[in-house]
């Protein structure tokens, strides 16, 4: 009897939704609650951990920088290897990696210490954010699939409010050491989970021969009746392309979604994190009360939930690069509304929920096209390098703004300025966004792929 091929990626697409992929699913969504859950954690604990430790400001900023600048690096580092060996090994190890570094975080006695250990738990949180957006990507179906990669983006900042919370209950009365242990412990409970159920990318072991008996294995969850066919031969559309996943970014035509992936995610952070950090002092300068300042990052993020939902629904229906183009373009407009129409607070709580809604649904539409668009064996590298250089942006944001403070530049020309890197972005998004449908064709006849899968993979650039 003749083998029959079937496609992976079909199989996904056309077969029930099964209690294998949302568990799958649930997972990574464990892994991006527990990571901000840690990685936020210092922002809730400052305070306390500068009155027991007796550090100046100019020692504790550094402790704060750390876990962005070690999570930079992890995403460099470790999203290569995700796309070589596998996700499944470099989650555990990540999630492994800051779980045991923040419970150890508890024993520092010195600013050295603390920014040490909470650079080396930026690797691990670099590492586990990409995986878990890539593994959730390629356990779903086309159908609404940016919709339902927004939900996912959501838990990160869920993990970040839930941080809060968790801190609010347990600094006051047993100190900001147990905030540590507590989410260390969490993060090594997550492991052990990760350790018995997460599976591989089944797209990623298809992809590389002699994986044959795993596969089947793993598509027999979700399709049993098809993988319980003796005849049934499984592929997937593209093959493992030997080289550095770094420099396939900018192959095959990938340079035109790699320069505004990139440029956007840069942009997008500078802005926020300059956005989050100076905003309320400058509202606090303008007349405005503390707590009337205080709550302006509040309202960000009332804005930011409602953009990244809204935003995914929308991609789902339109081209991908479009829609973060003129995310960019709102995300403007609001930055630079602060300047000129903030002279109230209400007029200021206002623009503040507008502009969280277009900055993080800017955001939240870069991190899912990015683990969509980029194909099986860049996709962990593309997610990871595109969320790094952003991160770039998050460390240079407060400090631009700062030294622009210092010369004595108005809060209303501060956030003017601000509102150009958006600027720049959407312009430049705009522009590539049809060339992208090129990259997608010549990467499809590069790995020889027939017409109809070109067409699957173009649809999302209408």
């Amino acid at each position: 009897m003749a083998t029959r091929a079937v496609d992976l990626a079909q199989v996904i697409e056309e077969s029930r939704f099964s209690r294998f992929q949302l568990r799958c699913i649930v997972i990574c969504i464990l892994i991006l609650i527990c990571d901000n859950i840690d990685l936020q954690a210092i922002a809730y604990t400052g305070p306390s951990i500068r009155e027991s430790l007796h550090l100046s400001p100019a020692e504790l900023g550094p402790v704060f920088s750390a876990g962005l600048m070690g999570m930079m690096l992890g995403s460099f580092i470790f999203s290569p290897f995700a796309d070589k060996f596998g996700r499944r090994p470099v989650m555990i190890a990540s999630v492994l990696l800051f779980g045991l570094v923040t419970m150890a975080t508890a024993l520092a006695n010195t600013a050295p210490q603390l920014v040490a250990m909470r650079l080396i738990a930026g690797l691990g949180f670099g590492g586990a954010f990409p995986n878990g957006l890539s593994l959730a990507a390629e356990y779903m179906p086309r159908r609404n699939r940016f919709f339902l990669m927004s939900i996912i983006g959501t838990a990160f900042s869920v993990g970040g409010s839930l941080s809060g919370f968790l801190a609010t209950a347990l600094v006051p009365a047993y100190g900001w050491r147990a905030m540590y242990l507590a989410g260390g412990s969490f993060a090594l409970v997550i492991a052990v989970v990760l350790l018995v159920w997460l599976p591989e990318s089944l797209r990623f072991l298809a992809a590389r021969p002699g994986n044959e008996a795993r596969v089947r294995e793993v598509a027999a969850r979700i399709a049993p009746a098809l993988a319980a066919d003796p005849d049934v031969r499984f592929f997937v559309q593209e093959a493992a392309t030997p080289g550095v996943p770094m420099r396939l970014l900018f192959t095959e035509g990938r340079a035109n979604l790699t320069i505004p992936f990139w440029t956007a995610c840069f942009c997008i952070l500078l802005v926020m994190y300059f956005v989050l950090n100076w905003v309320p002092v400058l509202a606090r300068d303008a007349g405005l009360s503390t707590r009337q300042a205080i709550l302006m990052p509040t309202l960000f993020q009332v804005g930011a939930s409602c953009g990244s939902l809204s935003m995914g629904l929308i991609m789902d229906r339109a081209n991908p690069l479009r829609v973060i183009s003129a995310c960019c373009l709102g995300a403007a407009i609001a930055v630079a509304a602060m300047g000129t129409l903030g002279t109230s607070a209400t007029s200021l709580m206002i623009i503040n929920i507008i502009a969280g809604y277009f900055v993080i649904g800017a955001q939240g539409s870069v991190n899912a096209a990015s683990a969509i668009l980029y194909p099986t064996r860049m996709r962990v590298t593309g997610i990871g390098w595109t969320l790094g250089v952003g991160r770039i942006g998050s460390l240079l944001g407060p400090l631009i703004g700062g030294a622009l403070l210092t010369l004595h530049v108005t809060g209303e020309t501060l956030l003017h300025l601000a509102a150009l890197p958006l600027l720049v972005a959407s312009a430049l998004v705009f522009f590539l966004s049809r060339r992208a449908v090129r990259a997608i064709d010549t990467a499809a006849a590069g790995s020889a792929r027939p017409a109809g899968m070109i067409e699957k993979e173009a649809q999302h650039f209408p």
